[in-house]
């Protein structure tokens, strides 16, 4: 079903980001649902219950396979392969993977916790105070990016070359947010203009694409659904 922001008709985005552990993963996903205008998901939030309890695997597959039944738009942030995991990428139209260097890594979450402390941050769950541990920085070091995990990325990469973007530091990040919101933006000008032109009776030189282009079919179709 087709999604309108305004009069405009937007394409389905459903986007996993996976990737080492301070990279930056669910900053980035609340960004892109606040650009795509998309319900976002943190899977930390799944997973963990206030007080740093683990909340039960079949829960938590019940909980991600309802969002993902629900809807037909998402960003949804996080790696837990046993979160249906498999769905999760099949089902993505982009599989953003954060693949970041440890040093980058593990400052930023000394950084969290400075900047979260004694609270829980916005993508965890409320009674889960931020926290930093000899435990957690060894995973964010040294297990969290083992062999067995760098296979897993490669065999996603290699799975879905069409759908993955790898962002390997922070510059990377800046600017695929300024590309995304950039295209986002810029679409949606050009839909609102060329839309009131149609609806107007007013396809002038776009009446020879609309069959073939799918835009401008999605165009003339929103053009007449709201003259």
């Amino acid at each position: 079903m087709a999604r309108y922001k305004g009069d405009v008709k937007l394409e389905e985005k459903r986007i996993a980001i996976i990737g080492y552990s301070g990279s930056g993963k669910s900053t980035l996903a609340q960004k892109l649902g606040r650009i795509y205008n998309c319900k976002v998901l943190h899977l930390d939030c799944v997973h963990w219950l206030p007080g740093w309890k683990e909340r039960d695997d079949s829960e938590e597959k019940a909980i991600v396979a309802e969002f993902l039944n629900k809807n037909k738009n998402w960003v949804i942030d996080g790696n837990y392969k046993k979160k249906c995991y498999g769905r999760r990428l099949n089902e993505a139209t982009d599989i953003i993977y954060m693949a970041f260097g440890r040093g980058i890594c593990l400052s930023r979450v000394i950084k969290r916790y400075l900047k979260n402390r004694g609270r829980s941050r916005k993508s965890m769950t409320a009674g889960c105070e931020e926290k930093i541990d000899l435990e957690f920085i060894w995973w964010v070091l040294y297990e969290g990016r083992n062999k067995e995990h760098q296979n897993n990325y490669k065999k996603v990469c290699k799975k879905y070359p069409e759908k993955v973007t790898i962002l390997r530091n922070p510059g990377d990040v800046k600017r695929f947010i300024n590309k995304t919101h950039f295209i986002q933006c810029d679409r949606c000008q050009i839909r609102r203009r060329l839309l009131s032109a149609a609806a107007a009776g007013c396809q002038g030189e776009y009446a020879g694409k609309k069959q073939t282009d799918p835009f401008f079919h999605d165009l003339i179709t929103s053009a007449k659904f709201y003259s």
